[in-house]
């Protein structure tokens, strides 16, 4: 697997500043959440700087680019091609940062987007920093605190699925069948493996 300062170098060359930005602070979030959740050292900001590095693809590109990926795309992604980035980034995974990357970090990168109650504590920690990282302006201070302060992983990716209930139920927007599934599964007790 690629070390960490080179793994940094290569998204810094394939991302525009101001996303590479965002991928630094998830990055750091996420790994805050790792220590915080007894996880893989490492993990979290690994897969933090990677999630994003396919997300400037075209709708032709995202479209022929998952193609090629042997394990399930969501309609919600087709409808809205921007959201492949997520597949097409953990199926290429092992190609750009190693053979030996663990499944915990291709799974976290494929279901960062729309979360999944298959997406495991890895995937839960980057599904909660990509959305409550301290450069996201969608966000007061308290209430990234309120976020980032549950006690339980299953508690803070619940904070975050009803606060984007919330946006969604305010701009007319449904909810992608997966992630439905996801806050059903948290509600009734489910816990991340």
């Amino acid at each position: 697997m690629l070390d960490v300062k080179s793994l940094l170098s290569l998204v810094e060359e394939k991302l525009p500043k101001k996303r590479f930005m965002h991928s630094l602070s998830v990055a750091s979030t996420a790994e805050l959440l790792v220590l915080k959740y007894s996880l893989e050292p490492n993990s979290g900001y690994v897969t933090g700087l990677f999630h994003d590095y396919y997300r400037y693809l075209s709708d032709e590109e995202a479209l022929a680019g998952c193609g090629k990926i042997t394990f399930p795309v969501f309609p919600e992604e087709l409808e809205n091609p921007v959201l492949l980035h997520a597949p097409i980034a953990a199926w290429n995974m092992r190609r750009i940062v190693g053979e030996d990357v663990p499944e915990s970090y291709v799974d976290a990168v494929r279901f960062h987007t729309l979360g999944s109650k298959d997406m495991g504590k890895l995937g839960a920690v980057l599904f909660v920093a990509d959305y409550a990282e301290p450069l996201r302006t969608h966000l007061d201070g308290k209430m990234r605190i309120d976020i980032l302060s549950s006690s339980t992983l299953e508690e803070t990716v619940l904070k975050v699925l009803r606060m984007q209930d919330e946006y969604f139920l305010s701009i007319g927007r449904k909810n992608a069948e997966v992630t439905v599934e996801l806050e059903a599964f948290l509600e009734s007790g489910g816990e991340f493996s």
